[in-house]
């Protein structure tokens, strides 16, 4: 990929990825839009989110900041701020001002999937639903861009409408060895990466599924981009992806202990609720017979 190419691919990504308000946003989620940032609320945490902010002056910059800590502090939300090496480096500066504190530095990567090699150095690739071993895995590694759990959380609204994830597990002699999982938004050029557990590029393959043409996806998606640093984006590099430019998460966290869980959340199919949620005056919700007419 020629530097005229990756420039080309980045100003996709910006428009298709960064600072999109989403027009379902996940199961009790809030979404607010303070000027051109894009803020969400999920109770547990929060995120702001943007486009490149070019022609935001220094002190509005600053006043953008405190504006987002105000708002999560009254809701008792630690918030991630994801800066990216196209921004202004005035942002990364009035974010540590305000106090928070950045993550490692990891590299935005980029690859056609049409280029990627197919081989496999071990074991079998297979799509799969979550489960113990899987969730272990995922935890383990990182920081991903995106964790499964929240993935999880977001449920049907995780991609948006019309758009697709895919969870991927390598696995050897019926063993998950590492796991995988990505999505893609319906009108979207890209597959983005949520996280890989381990410098495994072979995962990759697993979500060719998402870049093909699909109902509600009009057309194929060409490219792929992951978060990495260290040893996986070695590997990534070793399998044809290139830096389209660096990325950093800041964190902020007001006084106190946040939730542990979402206020609201899906139930899914097979799960007891009993118990569980209650009326609004605070009577048990029963399960009704199903028999019942």
């Amino acid at each position: 990929m020629d530097p005229s190419e990756q420039a080309r691919v980045w100003g996709a990504y910006v428009t298709q990825e960064r600072g999109r308000a989403p027009a379902y946003p996940p199961t009790g989620a809030v979404v607010e839009s303070d000027g051109p940032l894009v803020r969400t609320h999920y109770g547990t945490h929060g995120t702001v989110e943007h486009r490149p902010l070019a022609t935001t002056g220094r002190r509005e910059l600053a006043e953008l900041v405190r504006r987002q800590q105000k708002a999560f502090a009254g809701r008792g939300e630690p918030v991630r701020w994801k800066v990216y090496g196209a921004d202004p480096p005035g942002l990364a500066e009035e974010l540590e001002v305000a106090g928070f504190t950045p993550d490692a530095q990891q590299s935005l990567l980029v690859a056609k999937f049409a280029a990627m090699p197919r081989e496999r150095k071990q074991g079998r690739i297979r799509s799969g639903v979550p489960d113990a071993r899987v969730r272990e895995l995922a935890a383990s590694g990182g920081p991903h861009a995106r964790p499964l759990a929240e993935v999880e959380a977001d449920g049907w609204a995780a991609y948006g409408q019309g758009g697709r994830g895919e969870t991927v597990i390598l696995s050897d002699r019926g063993r998950s060895l590492a796991v995988g999982w990505a999505g893609r938004a319906a009108d979207s050029d890209f597959v983005v990466i949520g996280g890989l557990s381990g410098p495994y590029p072979e995962l990759v393959s697993g979500f060719a599924s998402l870049a093909k043409k699909a109902y509600l996806m009009g057309h194929d998606a060409p490219y792929c981009v992951a978060e990495a640093a260290g040893e996986l984006r070695s590997a990534l590099a070793q399998a044809g992806f290139v830096e389209l430019t660096t990325v950093r998460t800041y964190r902020w966290a007001p006084a106190g202990a946040p939730a542990r869980t979402r206020p609201v959340r899906e139930i899914r199919d097979g799960e007891a609720v009993e118990g569980q949620l209650t009326t609004l005056l605070g009577e048990p919700l029963r399960r009704r017979d199903r028999t019942q007419v």
